[in-house]
């Protein structure tokens, strides 16, 4: 499962949000709202994905 974004003012993204059930970040101009979102932690685990390490991390196996 994937995580869409928008940039939309909060009317036309809680529409849309609406109308697909996938997790959702709608950026506003002036607010960050997040739609869809599952209810559990296992299940917000399950659609985030592993955790991947970051570009230092790799390089220097920590």
């Amino acid at each position: 499962m994937s995580i869409k974004t928008i940039n939309a003012d909060a009317a036309c993204a809680t529409t849309f949000a609406r109308l697909d059930d996938t997790p959702m970040v709608a950026r506003t101009e002036d607010n960050t709202l997040l739609l869809n979102l599952p209810r559990s932690i296992d299940d917000l685990a399950e659609v985030t994905g592993p955790r991947k390490k970051g570009f230092f991390s790799r390089l220097f196996g920590r």
